[in-house]
């Protein structure tokens, strides 16, 4: 927040200082309203999993939803990919004969810029990208946010509690 802050000034010459943000960050963290984020601790389970894709095989044999959910969730879980990054590949970014994908702009708390990554399509992956119909630039062209809504519904349906869009890696 102070990085903005100082950007607005420093950049657009706004009379604007970080002094009551900085002066209230202490007071905030002793009442721990804010702070760093916690490691998630919570893994999605095999039975679990296997709820989940019964679901949405079921929900997309009835058209209830244009979005493949199977497909997704079970490449989220290959890929351990963000929902985001997962709506966001191209066609473009699939190397077929390495069996690859191109990551643009992968989340990293420490690098905010340039962190395209090259990542190897393992498992399932590769073949669930294969029977995708091409019909936009993305492989996946969903908006993440209806992803994320369609994942928590069923979630919801099921009972499962602590599971958030896309907590899903089998690696802890």
């Amino acid at each position: 927040m102070c990085t903005i802050l100082g950007l607005y000034h420093a950049g657009w010459g706004l009379p604007i200082t970080t002094y009551a943000v900085d002066s209230a960050k202490p007071v905030l963290n002793q009442l721990g309203l804010i702070g760093k984020s916690g490691r998630r601790g919570r893994r999605i389970n095999p039975e679990e999993i296997q709820q989940l894709l019964l679901a949405f095989h079921e929900r997309g044999g009835k058209r209830q939803s244009s979005i493949p959910m199977a497909d997704i969730f079970e490449f989220a879980i290959e890929t351990a990919m963000r929902q985001k990054e997962i709506c966001n590949i191209r066609w473009e970014d699939l190397n077929k004969d390495k069996k690859t994908i191109l990551i643009r702009e992968r989340k990293d708390p420490k690098n905010k810029h340039n962190n395209n990554q090259v990542m190897p399509l393992l498992g399932k992956s590769f073949e669930i990208i294969l029977k995708q119909p091409r019909i936009d630039d993305r492989i996946f062209p969903y908006n993440s946010k209806s992803v994320g809504a369609a994942f928590s519904r069923v979630v919801r349906s099921l009972g499962i509690s602590r599971l958030w869009p896309f907590n899903l890696s089998k690696h802890a």
